[in-house]
């Protein structure tokens, strides 16, 4: 794990340097962010945490979080269940567009109808309750 984490380091800081682009002008909360904060944070699967940079400081994850949504849908719901609901396919589309597929299901959790899609599954599905 100490050459796993200095390998992490030395990435770290060679990514540190880049300053390039800008943040989203077109989302408020990224858009407010400050572009000179930098930070790594992991954990492995047996439980090992290592930490990097400024990772005490808050921030939005927005579209980060689609992965993590679909991966609860499938791992509480299962494969079958889930693309009842929403597709595998690639869209094409943006991130933000709100298509449907000729069945009437967002084509992609990784764009945002998916995602609805998703959340909605893990609300109704897992957590009624909610």
């Amino acid at each position: 794990f100490e050459t796993f984490c200095k390998d992490i380091t030395e990435i770290y800081n060679k990514c540190k340097t880049n300053t390039s682009g800008s943040p989203a002008g077109y989302i408020p909360q990224l858009a407010r962010g400050d572009p000179g904060k930098w930070g790594v944070s992991l954990c492995t699967i047996d439980g090992q945490r290592f930490s990097i940079g400024d990772v005490e400081e808050p921030f939005t994850i927005q579209s980060t979080s689609k992965p993590f949504t679909y991966a609860l849908c499938l791992d509480h719901l299962g494969e079958d269940t889930v693309q009842e609901f929403i597709g595998r396919e690639p869209s094409g589309r943006g991130f933000n567009d709100i298509a449907l597929d000729r069945n009437g299901l967002p084509h992609n959790p990784m764009v945002n109808s998916g995602a609805i899609m998703s959340a909605a599954l893990l609300l109704y599905k897992v957590k009624p309750e909610l």
